[in-house]
């Protein structure tokens, strides 16, 4: 039993210590759903202001956090070219801070990746509004309220056409300037790529 326990205890603290850095409360309430198990990672709202707060942000806590990943909307960028060079500019500088480090994007908004949470992709902003949908800290009730997943949203998403794309730590993020305009979401890419870091580190 004691060794057991001292065993677990071993593993927990080998964990890498992650910073996930999201847009607002209706992505913070997703993360921390998602992620109530991962007690090393913790989960932060900047409350909007663009990507250019997300670069200030990082560079401003990088020695408080071994390991960032940013969660963000790609509107601005779909419909602003100052916003969508802020972008690439984040996205070059959080990775070049480490190579653990990445990025994760839903075009045009988080609203897409609710609707494929619960299976309807193919619902607006709108639609979910219909259905008492609010942005803010209870949009993972409204998942759950409506049976829906992160794997749900995982299955429910057909298009791998990414802007940005980087499926491990060990490997170069891609930029696809063709598929800016693409409704998408990487986040299926979320626990993967977490379980693949947590790994090489166990091993």
């Amino acid at each position: 039993m004691g060794y057991k326990r001292r065993k677990r205890n071993i593993i927990q603290s080998s964990h890498l210590k992650i910073h996930i850095a999201c847009e607002g409360p209706s992505e913070e309430s997703i993360l921390k759903d998602v992620l109530k198990d991962y007690k090393y990672i913790t989960v932060k709202s900047i409350d909007g202001g663009g990507y250019g707060k997300f670069t200030n942000y990082v560079e401003r806590n990088k020695d408080l956090y071994p390991i960032f990943f940013i969660v963000a909307d790609l509107d601005k960028a779909q419909n602003d070219e100052s916003a969508r060079r802020l972008l690439n500019e984040m996205i070059k500088k959080v990775n070049i801070l480490s190579n653990m480090n990445t990025i994760f994007l839903t075009g045009p908004e988080i609203e897409y990746w609710v609707a494929c949470c619960i299976g309807r992709p193919n619902l607006t902003s709108d639609d979910l509004s219909a259905m008492d949908y609010k942005k803010g800290n209870k949009v993972a009730d409204f998942i759950s309220k409506n049976h829906g997943s992160y794997w749900l949203g995982c299955q429910s998403i057909t298009n791998n056409r990414l802007y940005y794309n980087k499926m491990s730590h060990k490997d170069k993020y891609s930029i696809a300037h063709e598929n800016l305009q693409n409704k998408q979401s990487n986040l299926v890419n979320l626990l993967p790529y977490i379980q693949k870091m947590q790994q090489d580190k166990l091993n």
